[in-house]
C-alpha cells in the first residue's frame, strides 16, 4: 500500500491525540518533526510526493533570561559566584570557562582564552581553545574576579561539568524564588548588558568571540583599542552595580 496525503493526515491526527510517556500527549513539536522525518524518507523514493497535512501550531517558546541585577545578587558568596561573572561579564562559554588554568590563562593582570574543555564520552577534553590562536581573547582581570580566582584552589578555575554548573545554578535560582535558568543563558545576559550600554556590534562580537560572517571577521584584522577598553570599563561598571550588598545570597551549601 503506498502512503497517500490523507493516511498522513490521519496519522498526524492520532499521534497528537496518543499519551506521551511524561505524561500529557505527545507535543506538537515532537509529532511534527516525526512527520518531516517521515516524509524525508518517503521523498527519497518519491520525490514528487508533495502532500498538503494539517500539522499542529507549534506554541512559540520565549527561554528565560533574567537580568544582570537580579543574578548577581543570588550568586555572590556562593561557589557559583566566579563562573557566573565569568559568563555575564566576559561573555565567556561554559567550555571556555573550564578550560581556564592560572599557569596558561592568567598573565600581567590579563585573563586570555587559550584553551576549552568539552565532555566527550564523559569524560573531559582539553583543547586549543580559540580559533584564532595568534590573537586569543583577553580581558583585564578585575579585582572582585582576581580575588575569587585567588580563592581557587589548584590550577584549573573552574572544575565542574556543564551539568554540575546547570544544575547548581538552578538550585540557586529556585532557592531565591526566581525562574531557573541554564548556565548558558548568563552569556545570553552579557549581550543583553552589551546591547543596552549601546557597544558597537564589532566590539560585542569581539569580546564575545561571536564571529559568525566573513565582513565580521575582516574587522577583526583591525584593533580598536580606545573602544573595546570603553566596551569593557562600561561592562565592568553594569556588574559592579549589580551588586546589593544587602541583599546577597550567602549560600553556599
Amino acid at each position: 500500500m503506498e502512503v497517500d496525503e490523507d493516511m498522513l493526515d490521519k496519522a498526524v491526527e492520532r499521534e497528537l491525540g496518543l499519551q506521551s510517556r511524561k505524561g500529557g500527549t505527545i507535543s506538537p513539536k515532537t509529532v511534527t518533526d516525526a512527520y518531516n522525518l517521515v516524509i524525508s524518507a518517503i521523498k527519497k523514493q518519491r520525490p514528487d510526493f508533495k502532500p498538503v497535512v494539517a500539522l499542529p501550531d507549534i506554541p512559540r517558546q520565549f527561554p528565560v533570561v533574567l537580568p544582570m541585577s537580579t543574578v548577581v545578587p543570588v550568586l555572590a558568596g556562593t561557589d557559583m559566584e566566579l563562573p557566573g561573572l565569568l559568563a555575564m561579564q566576559y561573555a565567556m562559554s561554559a567550555s571556555e570557562i573550564r578550560g581556564l588554568t592560572k599557569s596558561k590563562s592568567i598573565r600581567d593582570g590579563k585573563l586570555y582564552i587559550v584553551e576549552t574543555v568539552v565532555d566527550v564520552g564523559g569524560v573531559p577534553v582539553r583543547s586549543a581553545g580559540d580559533k584564532e590562536p595568534d590573537r586569543p581573547r583577553v580581558f583585564d582581570i578585575t579585582p572582585r574576579i582576581q580575588a575569587l580566582i585567588d580563592q581557587v584552589d589548584g590550577d584549573i578555575i573552574e572544575p565542574r561539568s556543564v551539568h554540575a554548573l546547570n544544575e547548581r545554578l538552578k538550585r540557586l535560582l529556585r532557592n531565591a524564588g526566581l525562574p531557573e535558568m541554564s548556565f548558558h543563558k548568563l552569556r545570553h545576559i552579557a549581550a543583553t548588558v552589551m546591547a543596552e550600554e549601546n557597544i558597537p556590534a564589532n566590539i560585542a562580537q569581539e569580546r564575545g568571540g561571536w564571529k559568525t560572517d566573513d565582513t565580521m571577521k575582516k574587522v577583526y584584522v583591525h584593533t580598536f583599542t580606545e573602544p573595546r577598553k570603553e566596551a569593557d570599563e562600561r561592562v565592568n561598571q553594569r556588574v559592579e552595580k549589580a551588586y546589593d550588598y544587602s541583599k546577597i545570597t550567602q549560600e553556599n551549601s
